[in-house]
């Protein structure tokens, strides 16, 4: 099990967080202690979805696939490209999510 306080221990309070969690039920606990942005899979978006629901349980709280947010922090959880279990997705394509990490205030340079 991951120890999130001893991870976070000496932040300043005024550096982002950034977890990145294979589970995504770890965002629990991440924001109790804070943690502004959790990336995490492991749920490969239900897998096989049936209008909502799926036999798969990769999240007790479910929190499948897409965004969420608790106590002013976010989670990012990715459906991904591989399989658990049977070998095939249903109403769960696959997925690469791309993420553009930007502090407020600071200022995004771009290469030419």
């Amino acid at each position: 099990a991951a120890d999130l306080p001893a991870a976070l221990a000496g932040r300043r309070p005024e550096d982002p967080v950034l977890l990145l969690a294979h589970r995504p039920d770890t965002f629990l606990a991440a924001s109790e202690l804070s943690v502004d942005l959790t990336l995490s899979g492991h749920t490969h978006g239900g897998q096989v979805l049936l209008r909502g629901w799926t036999p798969f349980r990769h999240s007790r709280h479910g929190w499948w696939r897409g965004a969420y947010g608790r106590n002013g922090c976010r989670l990012l959880v990715g459906r991904g490209v591989g399989v658990a279990t049977l070998p095939v997705r249903i109403g769960a394509p696959a997925e690469i999510p791309l993420v553009c990490l930007r502090v407020p205030g600071s200022e995004v340079s771009r290469g030419s």
